[in-house]
């Protein structure tokens, strides 16, 4: 596989057939490598997929670029070998650790996150758009994928709130994906990875919960501490600066939090996302509506 990649990295004078290039594997990743040409003169990451899942991926990635630029690793190449397909972008060191750990007093919470969720390039005011923000509608949309006591329980929450105020909420296409562990940094500045879901959904905050979720280590408690109005430092700028685009109240971010974890919820069964990942927020799901419901 790497003389594939190394060909037609070069038919494509993306690498030149005297550089020396050097492959090193992503250790989460088994189809994921990061090329150092000529010790770091150039840095490519290649993803290796197959069954059209790149045209996907790739599409996704372009989209998300031009409206985040300074967000969104620069999509380079597809190469299709057979039914393999090659993702290639700027590298980009993926280390959610070091951001989750090391981070905290830097820009990235403090300017960056801010900065993308509540940018406005995404936006978007058509009619089917509008009714990503309409709870009711919404609700219809997930039914099938939620077990129906939990269901019972969304629904009678979400009908208990004014669903009609929620309705006047920005929309916007969401990444969908937005956790710790698709985040990474350049030259102190963030990055954002795995673009393959953007735009699935477009309902206010959506990145936001599922974020807020992946920094709190999706630990339910601490969730709600957070929703309840407590205050953890390098989440503060991010939640005033999103409760001042939406023009909402802590009190009216409740509904929205637990919305979208239904939202999310969906989508992870819906997509065949991991066990792991799907107990894990539905966790979350039931224990938010057993303390607010």
């Amino acid at each position: 596989m790497i003389e594939v990649i190394r060909h037609f990295l070069e038919a494509e004078a993306l690498v030149d057939p005297l550089d020396t290039v050097e492959f090193n594997f992503e250790d989460q990743y088994s189809l994921l490598f990061h090329l150092s040409v000529n010790s770091g003169e150039k840095s490519f990451m290649v993803k290796v997929v197959e069954d059209g899942v790149g045209q996907k991926e790739y599409g996704s990635l372009i989209d998300a670029h031009k409206k985040f630029p300074q967000f969104v690793p620069t999509p380079l190449l597809l190469k299709s070998i057979g039914r393999r397909e090659y993702v290639v972008n700027e590298y980009v060191d993926h280390s959610a650790i070091s951001v989750a750990l090391h981070s905290k007093q830097k820009k990235i919470w403090a300017e960056d996150l801010p900065t993308f969720f509540v940018s406005e390039e995404a936006h978007l005011y058509d009619d089917h758009s509008i009714l990503e923000n309409n709870f009711h509608h919404v609700l219809e949309k997930i039914a099938v994928y939620i077990e129906p006591d939990v269901y019972k329980e969304l629904c009678r929450f979400i009908y208990a709130a004014d669903v009609n105020r929620y309705r006047e909420l920005p929309v916007k296409a969401q990444h969908c994906d937005f956790s710790l562990n698709n985040l990474g940094e350049k030259d102190g500045r963030l990055i954002i990875f795995d673009w393959e879901d953007f735009g699935k959904s477009k309902t206010f905050g959506l990145d936001f919960t599922t974020f807020i979720s992946s920094a709190l280590y999706h630990n339910p408690r601490d969730i709600i501490t957070f929703l309840d109005g407590s205050k953890y430092e390098h989440l503060n700028k991010i939640k005033s600066a999103f409760l001042e685009y939406g023009n909402i109240t802590e009190k009216e971010l409740v509904p929205v939090y637990v919305m979208c974890i239904a939202i999310f919820y969906k989508l992870k069964k819906e997509l065949g996302y991991g066990s792991e990942t799907i107990s894990r927020t539905k966790t979350v799901l039931v224990e938010l509506l057993k303390h607010y419901g």
